[in-house]
């Protein structure tokens, strides 16, 4: 409108602008304002931004708002405006207002951290003055301009590595992941980085004499300009200084006792069946199926296993140590065939004895492979149980003996590299340092107030009421297009593919607790540095740590999931405290006599050659398995299997409601598919859809009741000493030793009378 409020020349006579911007909604006329907002969890909405100035990039939508939101956020930034550049190609720029002293490769980082890859800008120019529109807005278009002009006038945060600590860093990229071309400007985990790669980084780091970063500050500043910035010391100048122990061998204590890990322990200790859900081994059962198995030429390769690996020998002894035996008896593969009138029935009954075993730690071996012979299609077949016991093996451990087994099946004369340490040298070289396990004391203790609780999933009975726990497994498997789709989104996101898998996790175990979220026990993989042959040695290198998923009101999952890594990377520089000793502290917390996290993430990814743990194809076809550890209700395991990913649900069935383990595991791979198939884009909606309709109703009406009337005053125990004011005398309690009056009972368990 002008002045005399007659109608601009350009909007006069629109009825199509109109209709577009004028609605009728429930009897009355609305306007569309353009302004995009969101509500949380609580009912209050959000501005996020303009619809004019939602994007697409890559096919992934993008609100201008949020992206301009994040860079201003920045101390030392005054105000952003990002924009779409379309020549040659898509691409997010930002101009900033800011201090002079802001480096460009900080606010790439700034912006990293906050944002998915998606929407972080391919180009941050700083400017002194911003382009304005007679209204005083933002001149978008003369931003656009000034951007690409700027294009032809590369800055130093998108060029080569510069100065020796962004060199050296560059050259450790490139060999950690296989990586060419790296820029400053690069992203650790967009490169294709993760947990354990980063681990690796900072121990090359610390060996060429680089302090001044851990595992947590990668993930919080995963840009190469950024992180080299964080370098402390001279660098291969230091290469002089004394060097660290490392691991040595002690060829003449190989058979002495050494201790337990603390893993082992918690393994050895949840075995009690005095422990709810105790009883249960600690183990990995795989059955195969072969045709023409040669069960003797087995058991000879399974001998030179054991030959060659120490801990194929090991037992554990009642005083809580262990040792490696010297010399132990041939191999036994026990072979009995299938009841010829009942083959299938032979061969369930055979999975179901052999994938519950509880090896004895104190007797060799703590293994076990029997086979059982059966007919199919008129031929003979070999269906073959594998036990390994998580007490002397890890999931490393586990595809390096598959691996080695096939090879010597298939080659008897196979001469395999010789190992220069045993699992006893590195548990004897992996005592924490005193003052960095004081200082994981330390923030374990803080990060112990800030966890949520363990999930609280519909149970169908008290765990205390089930005596020794059955397991059940429920898999399936991503292929190669679908992982490598996922683990494309993960990068976009500056996640790891873990910590994406694990947010996910997080999200189904809090829509199915009725909560904002959850703990969850993490499967730590350990080996630390200082050998060649370690990533070969057999041996139960694993420790258990905590997370907390907490998508709080008004929270995006990826803003929880980016919250959730930032944590990983801090917990995984205080590992020399253990989750069994934060439990300690968090049942001390919670007034609890026991306190766990029954609920379990295992993550493999990175382990191995990528085979998985089916490495039998020359010979045998996996056909089954399952895994199981006491005092677990659920554990959730990922592993990158032929170019793909296995998801493995082992769980205590008879735990839970019936349909509620298939309802979460297809929810839980649904939104995998969902993030797989759609991008980045679809994780608010897929996350709001994750229950069940039926289930989401009925919640719905739980929480209608609950809230139809006003909550009742005073305290929960109230009502009761009031009727013991009224009636002292009259009966409360009635036992074979007589009765406690409600008086007596009103005072003696609450204190004097009110009145």
């Amino acid at each position: 409108m002008d002045r005399r409020r007659r109608p601009g020349p350009r909007l006069s006579r629109r009825p199509g602008l109109t209709a577009a911007r004028f609605v009728e909604a429930r009897g009355e006329r609305w306007y569309r304002t353009g302004d995009l907002a969101r509500y949380d969890a609580v009912g209050a909405l959000h501005f996020v931004g303009r619809a004019d100035h939602r994007v697409k990039v890559g096919g992934v939508r993008v609100e201008l708002g949020e992206v301009e939101a994040a860079l201003a956020s920045h101390p030392r930034v005054r105000t952003a405006v990002v924009v779409l550049l379309e020549d040659p190609a898509p691409r997010l720029a930002a101009a900033v207002l800011a201090e002079d002293d802001v480096d460009v490769a900080e606010l790439r980082s700034h912006a990293a951290e906050r944002l998915p890859a998606s929407m972080t800008p391919a180009a941050i120019r700083t400017l002194r003055d911003l382009p304005l529109t007679p209204n005083a807005k933002a001149d978008r278009a003369a931003v656009a301009r000034l951007l690409a002009e700027a294009e032809d006038r590369p800055e130093d945060d998108s060029a080569a590595p510069r100065g020796d600590r962004e060199q050296e860093l560059a050259g450790l990229w490139k060999e950690l992941l296989g990586a060419s071309g790296v820029s400053r400007g690069d992203s650790f985990f967009a490169r294709g980085g993760d947990s354990l790669l980063a681990t690796r980084l900072v121990a090359d780091l610390r060996a060429r004499g680089w302090d001044g970063v851990g595992v947590g500050t990668v993930f919080r500043h995963p840009v190469l300009a950024d992180l080299a910035a964080r370098l402390i010391g001279a660098g291969p100048a230091a290469a002089g200084r004394e060097a660290a122990p490392g691991i040595v061998h002690d060829a003449a204590g190989r058979h002495e006792p050494f201790p337990l890990t603390g893993v082992q322990r918690a393994y050895l200790t949840g075995r009690d069946p005095a422990f709810v859900l105790g009883g249960a081994g600690t183990s990995h059962y795989t059955e195969f199926d072969a045709e023409d198995l040669d069960v003797a030429r087995l058991a000879r390769a399974l001998d030179r296993l054991v030959e060659r690996h120490d801990m194929l020998r090991a037992v554990l002894d009642a005083d809580g140590a262990q040792r490696v035996l010297p010399e132990v008896p041939p191999v036994s593969v026990p072979v009995r065939d299938a009841d010829p009138a009942d083959p299938e029935g032979s061969l369930a009954a055979f999975s179901e004895e052999m994938s519950h075993r509880v090896l004895d730690p104190a007797r060799w071996p703590l293994f076990e492979v029997r086979a059982l012979r059966h007919p199919h299609a008129g031929r003979e077949r070999t269906r073959l149980g594998v036990v390994l016991d998580y007490l002397v093996l890890d999931a490393l451990s586990i595809m390096t003996f598959y691996r080695e087994l096939q090879e010597l099946y298939l080659d008897p004369d196979a001469v395999l590299p010789p190992l220069g340490i045993t699992f006893r040298d590195c548990v004897l070289a992996s005592a924490p340092d005193p003052a960095r396990e004081r200082r994981a004391l330390e923030h374990w203790r803080r990060r112990v107030e800030e966890l949520p609780p363990a999930p609280a999933l519909p149970l169908a009975v008290d765990p205390s009421a089930i005596g020794v726990p059955r397991f059940a497994c429920r898999s399936d498997h991503l292929g190669p297009a679908e992982w490598t789709a996922l683990a494309g989104v993960a990068r976009e996101a500056g996640l790891t593919a873990s910590s994406l898998l694990l947010a996910c996790y997080g999200e189904v175990l809090a829509a199915w607790s009725g909560r904002t979220g959850v703990a969850i026990t993490l499967t730590l993989f350990n080996r630390p540095g200082g050998h060649p042959d370690l990533e070969r040695v057999l041996g139960d290198f694993t420790s258990l740590s905590l997370a907390g998923y907490d998508r709080a009101p008004g929270t995006s999952p990826l803003e929880a999931a980016r919250r959730l890594h930032g944590r990983l990377g801090e917990d995984l520089d205080h590992r020399e405290v253990s989750a069994e000793r934060v439990l300690r502290d968090l049942s001390r917390r919670e007034g609890a006599a026991e306190a766990g996290v029954p609920v379990v993430f295992t993550g493999s990814l990175g382990l191995g050659d990528g085979r998985g743990l089916d490495p039998l194809r020359g010979f045998a076809t996996r056909v089954g398995g399952l895994s199981q550890s006491p005092q677990v209700h659920l554990d959730n395991q990922v592993l990158e299997s032929h170019g793909g990913l296995d998801v493995s649900w082992d769980a205590v069935e008879e735990l839970f409601l019936p349909g509620v383990l298939d309802e979460m595991f297809a929810a839980y791979l649904g939104l995998l598919r969902r993030l797989a198939r759609e991008g980045l884009g679809a994780w608010d909606r897929a996350a709001a859809d994750l229950l069940p309709a039926g289930q989401r109703r009925r919640r719905e009406e739980i929480d209608a009741a609950a809230g139809s009337g006003p909550a009742p005053g005073g305290l929960l125990h109230d009502a009761f000493l009031d009727r013991a004011l009224r009636e002292p005398d009259a009966p409360a309690l009635i036992g074979d030793g007589g009765a406690l009056t409600r008086g007596r009972s009103g005072t003696g368990r609450c204190g004097s009378p009110r009145g």
